[in-house]
Order: C-alpha cells, then sequence, then structure tokens
C-alpha cells in the first residue's frame, strides 16, 4: 500500500471514530443532561472544606464516590424517565466503595 493511501485511509479511520464520538456524546447529552457541568458543584457541596487526596486510600474512595457522584446527577438529570441503568451502577459503586473501606480498615 503507497504511503498516501496510508495516510488518507487512517485520516478517513480517525474521522469515523470522531463521527461516531460525536453521535455518542449527542445522545448521551440527550438522556443525561449536563451532568458532567454539575459535577464540580455537588463535590464543593459535599467537601467545602475541600478534601486531601495524598495517598493511594483515599484516591480509591474518592474515585469511586466520583462514580456515584456521577451517576447520582446521571439518574437526577432522567428523573422523568427512571434511568435504571445508573440507579444499578450506582449501587454497584457504593458497594465497591464499602468493600474498598472495610479493607483499608483491616
Amino acid at each position: 500500500m503507497k504511503k498516501d493511501t496510508k495516510t488518507a485511509e487512517v485520516k478517513s479511520l480517525i474521522k469515523a471514530s470522531l463521527d461516531a464520538a460525536a453521535v455518542t456524546f449527542k445522545q448521551r447529552g440527550e438522556v443525561y443532561g449536563d451532568s458532567y457541568l454539575q459535577f464540580g458543584k455537588v463535590v464543593a457541596v459535599l467537601f467545602p472544606n475541600g478534601i486531601n487526596l495524598q495517598d493511594e486510600e483515599s484516591m480509591t474512595r474518592f474515585g469511586l464516590l466520583t462514580m456515584m457522584i456521577t451517576k447520582m446527577t446521571r439518574y437526577c438529570n432522567s428523573w422523568d424517565d427512571h434511568h435504571k441503568d445508573s440507579i444499578h451502577d450506582l449501587g454497584v459503586y457504593a458497594f465497591m466503595l464499602e468493600g474498598v473501606d472495610d479493607s483499608f480498615r483491616s
């Protein structure tokens, strides 16, 4: 395959991926709203004095809490649709956080 043909093929594949991502972004936005823009506001309320993430334990716990906040804002933004997938995910992340908390305590 010639270099120019390979370059055109790669660019075409990249464009197709970007186009598919744009479609996904639009579809998710219709379901979840701007939940990604609400995340910072929610965290600021939950941690009004900031949060200290200095070690692996706190970062792991915060990572799971982040997922829970994301799922909760998505669920709330699609309130009328009773978005079961988000609420199931929220429960799973809650139990994962419980397991992590228990493991660091022992």
